[in-house]
């Protein structure tokens, strides 16, 4: 049974071979697919049997050679397409001396071919419909003023797009506009890839400087939806315009080193007055690294009296609040004290306090005075778990105030007018001599 079955299905398979024969697969450029081309093209048709096309399209020598592997396509205009130009595959590039590789930032298309020629020219002409273009004719090569693509495509049809997209390039690379200096003024803001919009902005940066076209491209760029690319321009320019996008950029950027570089930019150019809201919003802010580097500015450039504001603008839920009170020892105001009390009366009992606390009881221990001491004793003698960190900063900067109450006490000092003349005792104790005024004589007092 099962060998007449299998007899059965042999049968049905052998009428359905000879029925319906398979469709032959071209393996190579027919005469008739070039006819075909020659007529897209407006040549003349090739002689019969021939598997080659030759004639000019467009001002170009146009050659079509196919062989049983592939299709050859040469556009030769050495005498317009530039002899310096060359883009090659990656995958086939060589290096040659005297190679000038220029990168048009497309990552896609820098990671497909290498272009070599002088950087300004080629920043003019690869524009992003040349780009794309040349993107579709993957392993397309340029070299000696001719272009040269291999396709495997034997189709009438893929023969004449293949060509079509060749020669469209070589007008592209054989119009003396296209590299024109001005095309790269008008790239870097109409060119749809923002890595290409940036590469052409560092170029206009470093190559023309001076150019006014560079200037005014620049202020354009102020406007570029990829914030990179306008920062850039508004680091480089030094007009109202770049300065008032700086100021919102240090508020508004995602990156902190750009941030950063747009305070330097504008610490260069704006009045202090001007930064100083900035920077103090920048030290009370998220980023811990932006608020060192505010709270370094601010000991740079201000005055102790913005650290007191900053102190008494600091609350249980400023971020990096830490950072702000050691600034504010360093810049050695004489609110200091003050400010740190009081910050430590609204921190008083806070258990989401208890860090805050702790940054402004280790601030009066380098600082204070005898003033602050019953604040820290109460400190120190709680016994809320919360507050142990509290507690125990209090107990070693209690200990360092009265360290050094001890090393200047019975010193003298000069009281400032109107009480000029004066001496008084640093600190409370025996032996507290005081000069009187007018034409009383020297009086000597025990305390």
């Amino acid at each position: 049974m099962i060998g007449v079955l299998l007899l059965v299905a042999m049968i049905v398979a052998s009428y359905f071979a000879v029925g319906r024969p398979a469709l032959p697969v071209p393996t190579r450029t027919s005469s008739l697919a070039l006819d075909d081309v020659a007529e897209h093209l407006a040549l003349p048709p090739p002689a019969l049997g021939s598997t080659s096309l030759a004639g000019r399209v467009h001002g170009f020598a146009l050659t079509v050679e196919g062989t049983a592997d592939e299709t050859h396509i040469v556009v030769e205009g050495a005498d317009r397409i530039p002899a310096w130009l060359r883009i090659a595959p990656v995958a086939r590039y060589e290096r040659r001396e005297g190679d000038e590789r220029a990168p048009t930032g497309d990552r896609i298309f820098d990671s497909l071919f290498v272009v070599c020629g002088p950087e300004r020219e080629v920043a003019a002409l690869m524009q992003e419909q040349t780009r794309n273009t040349m993107t579709r004719l993957l392993g397309a090569e340029v070299d000696g003023g001719r272009i040269h693509f291999r396709t495997t495509a034997h189709d009438p049809r893929m023969l004449r797009i293949a060509i079509d997209r060749v020669v469209e390039v070589a007008r592209a690379f054989a119009d003396p506009t296209q590299y024109e200096a001005r095309r790269i003024h008008d790239h870097a803001i109409e060119d749809g890839n923002p890595l290409v919009r940036r590469n052409l902005l560092d170029l206009l940066i470093k190559r023309a400087p001076d150019d006014p076209r560079t200037e005014e491209t620049l202020t354009r760029a102020l406007e570029d939806p990829f914030a990179r690319n306008a920062f850039l321009a508004a680091r480089t320019l030094d007009n109202d315009a770049a300065r008032t996008y700086l100021k919102r950029f240090v508020i508004v950027g995602e990156r902190n080193e750009e941030r950063i570089d747009a305070f330097e930019a504008l610490l260069a150019h704006e009045p202090w007055d001007e930064l100083a809201p900035l920077l103090e919003a920048a030290a009370l802010g998220s980023s811990r690294e932006m608020a060192r580097r505010a709270s370094e500015w601010l000991l740079e450039h201000g005055t102790p009296v913005v650290f007191t504001r900053l102190l008494d603008r600091l609350t249980p839920s400023t971020p990096h609040s830490d950072l702000v009170v050691r600034a504010a020892v360093r810049a050695e105001g004489s609110e200091l004290e003050r400010s740190l009390l009081f910050l430590l009366q609204r921190c008083y009992g806070e258990p989401a306090a208890a860090a805050l606390m702790t940054s402004a009881v280790h601030a009066l221990g380098r600082v204070g005075t005898a003033t602050c001491l019953p604040w820290l004793e109460s400190i120190a003698s709680g016994h809320d778990p919360a507050f142990t960190a509290p507690r125990k900063a209090a107990r070693r900067s209690s200990a360092a105030i009265r360290r050094r109450l001890r090393e200047h006490a019975g010193a003298l000092a000069l009281v400032e007018a109107p009480e000029a003349g004066a001496l008084s005792v640093a600190a409370a104790g025996t032996g507290a001599m005081s000069l009187a005024d007018g034409d009383d004589s020297a009086d000597l007092g025990d305390a």
